[in-house]
């Protein structure tokens, strides 16, 4: 949370399976893209350099590789070893509501829940006709070109990031889990019910889950930037 602008940012990242020490670089990489997205909040920039964003999360991923598996280790092994994916922005208060921002590097995504819909705001598995983002299959320490999606998020609405052991379940949103989190997060809940209804069992879909749900305040005064 920055408070000065109010912004939200938030990180999620996805351990490569195949890849030994994944959640290392999916440490890694989270910590670099937050720490980026808070410099420029801080001014320290003039905006948010999206593409500088991911080499530098990248180049993090690589040294911590490097750390591990010795001073030599190659991006060849590094992505063989370390590689994840990655999700990440912001979510800023205006004066016509939460302004987000949000970029995708593989396979997890971002959804606005708005009622009992899910509309997609990053590449998904899951939509036949969906717009193909050159980031879609790629995975860190790999540096794809990027671009921000987002918009507004509105009172009533909840913003969701999550991988796609989230995702894949999820689906569309119009069967029986889409229907469940439309329930659980129609206002914020207590986490532990949060926990508890993400941890669901459906047959084929065994993944790991991450997930953030971020709620506007109405109540909140909002901020000029």
């Amino acid at each position: 949370y920055h408070p000065s602008s109010g912004a939200v940012v938030f990180a999620v990242a996805d351990g490569v399976s195949s890849a030994e020490h994944s959640h290392i670089g999916a440490s890694a990489a989270c910590r670099s893209a937050a720490n980026t997205i808070m410099d420029s909040l801080e001014g320290r920039v003039e905006k948010i350099d999206w593409q500088e964003l991911v080499r530098q999360a990248a180049w993090q991923v690589i040294a911590q590789a490097r750390a591990v598996l010795g001073a030599d280790t190659d991006v060849e092994l590094a992505e063989r070893q370390f590689a994840t994916t990655l999700v990440t922005g912001l979510a800023r208060p205006t004066e016509d509501g939460a302004a987000v921002s949000v970029i995708q590097i593989g396979d997890s995504s971002a959804w606005i829940l708005r009622g009992n819909r899910y509309q997609c705001i990053l590449g998904s598995k899951f939509e036949s006709k969906a717009e193909v983002v050159t980031s879609a299959t790629a995975a860190l320490p790999r540096v794809p070109q990027v671009t921000p999606r987002g918009g507004l998020l509105l009172p009533g609405e909840v913003l969701l990031i999550g991988t796609d052991g989230f995702g894949d379940p999820l689906g569309a949103g119009d069967d029986a889990v889409g229907r469940h989190f439309a329930e659980v997060l129609s206002r914020p809940c207590n986490p532990f019910r949060f926990v508890h209804s993400l941890d669901f069992s459906r047959e084929n879909f065994d993944d790991d889950r991450t997930l953030i749900a971020l709620w506007p305040n109405p109540r909140s005064p909002r901020r000029r930037r």
